[in-house]
């Protein structure tokens, strides 16, 4: 088998949304440089700077506008020189998907900018930030990064569901950006880097599209330049700091905008992530089956193409197939479908190690069928795992064969033998990792790896079920070990 390079993150998905970076920079603002990239991974977006410091024919000004996209210079806080710009080049926003509005002072690679667009566009964010560094400059706790500081217990990934994100460096739809820029451009005289975050909150947020916190990345916002740090902010040459406080509140006093006070802001989980593995050539049939199930119940899903059993016969694939370890393990080899099967269970896996949190995420193969109940899935997985400590992987379609009850508790078995089948079912984060790991050894079917965590009561399956395998067949393996037949080796 001719073993592909495995790819980047992402890389079935297409291309980054047509992104836009855009920041004020002062004489102090180098972390900038770190946008730019080092020329070892690309930079798929455009940067537009709004140069605001003493020099603006000095080297570090030149330095700028020779690695920018578009330069310009006006001395103004971030959010009045980009509406500046905006208002100069009315066509900037045409065809952009993102837009990042950042401090100077926030370091961040091509590759940290393009997850953190990837993540927005999946969890279809108007509006979302990093999570912030504990050691750095933390004024709002929820932005701060789960997994370390106050919040050391907490699963470092995913994203936190909120009405409020900080104005550091905001990630804004250009639609989104367009409403903030609508709210923000009557008080733009008066408001310099204060206030203006909760514009965005205001300008932005619904209970239908919330803002989010990536916990995928993490940025640093720093206490002190590294230059001069003793002379302050340079912001304070537009603005002092008391100055700008006091403007804010003037104008929320004389307005009325939807959240303005931190006894408003709130953050919760988003519903676990939907991912249907399905076969490019079956795409549009199955598609619409299992569009019309799982999104009727209002979970949007994503779909992924599957790896081909006919690329497998070909000496194609992506992880390294060994056949001495899969008899080792199944006492038998393991059958083309079997590894294609696999394979795609891994590459899927792989994906959505970025972007799960502690919600979890649902894969699931696109040929089930509901079963009563199935408008209930994420409750009744909420359910499950709060009544089973310690799960890592669900089950959630109807079994194929018997399986031996180990506890019983929240609508869920937790199994010591588990059956087969791998249809419908819900990963913890960390079941995930696992679940990658076992299955690109490629040493087994894709389900036996439920051996591995049902040993461990980290395996349970919902009782009863919410969806059915209709077919005694599958689009991916087909084959002589199929269901009933199937035998495990312990």
């Amino acid at each position: 088998m001719t073993l592909l390079p495995m790819p980047p993150l992402r890389s079935l998905r297409g291309p980054l949304p047509r992104t836009l970076v855009f920041s004020s920079v002062g004489d102090r603002g180098q972390a900038v440089s770190s946008w730019f990239g080092d020329g070892t991974e690309p930079r798929d977006y455009q940067i537009a700077l709004v140069y605001y410091g003493r020099d603006p024919f000095g080297e570090w000004a030149s330095h700028l506008q020779s690695q920018a996209d578009h330069f310009a210079v006006l001395l103004g806080g971030k959010f009045q020189n980009l509406l500046w710009w905006l208002d100069q080049n009315p066509q900037a926003l045409e065809g952009i998907d993102y837009v990042l509005v950042a401090d100077d002072d926030i370091h961040m690679t091509p590759e940290m900018i393009g997850r953190m667009v990837r993540t927005t566009r999946d969890y279809r964010l108007p509006v979302a930030s990093a999570s912030r560094e504990w050691h750095g400059k933390l004024s709002w706790p929820h932005t701060g990064r789960r997994g370390s500081g106050r919040r050391t217990n907490e699963i470092a990934a995913g994203v936190e569901l909120t009405n409020f994100v900080e104005m550091t460096c905001p990630l804004l739809e250009t639609a989104a950006l367009r409403q903030f820029l609508d709210l923000f451009r009557p008080h733009a005289g008066q408001l310099t880097g204060w206030g203006a975050d909760w514009l965005i909150s205001s300008a932005c947020y619904t209970d239908d599209r919330p803002l989010g916190i990536l916990h995928n990345v993490w940025i640093t916002n720093p206490r002190t330049r590294s230059r001069q740090p003793a002379i302050g902010s340079e912001i304070d040459r537009l603005q002092p700091k008391r100055d700008r406080e006091r403007a804010w509140l003037a104008v929320a006093a004389a307005n009325t905008f939807p959240i303005t006070q931190n006894k408003q802001i709130r953050t919760w989980l988003p519903q676990p992530r939907m991912r249907c593995i399905n076969l490019e050539r079956a795409t549009e049939r199955r598609e619409r089956f299992s569009r019309d199930w799982i999104e009727g119940m209002g979970y949007p899903v994503e779909f992924f193409n599957a790896f081909d059993r006919r690329q497998v016969e070909v000496g194609e694939g992506y992880f390294p197939y060994d056949e001495a370890a899969a008899r080792r393990r199944t006492r038998r080899p393991i059958t083309p479908g079997e590894i294609a099967c696999a394979t795609s269970h891994a590459l899927v896996m792989r994906e959505e190690m970025e972007y799960c949190g502690p919600e979890g995420v649902v894969l699931f193969e696109d040929d089930c069928l509901p079963l009563p109940g199935a408008g209930r899935l994420v409750e009744r997985i909420q359910t499950a795992v709060a009544a089973l400590p310690g799960v890592e992987v669900l089950a959630c379609h109807q079994p194929l064969v018997k399986f031996t009850t180990r506890e019983e508790a929240g609508g869920a078995v937790r199994i010591l033998h588990p059956p087969w089948g791998s249809i419908v079912t819900w990963y913890s984060p960390q079941g995930l990792r696992r679940a990658f790991e076992l299955t690109s050894r490629l040493n087994c079917p894709a389900d036996w790896i439920w051996q591995d965590f049902a040993r461990e009561g980290k395996f349970a399956m919902l009782e009863p079920a919410v969806a059915s395998h209709a077919r005694s067949d599958t689009t991916y393996i087909g084959n002589q070990f199929r269901g009933v037949r199937r035998k495990y080796i312990a």
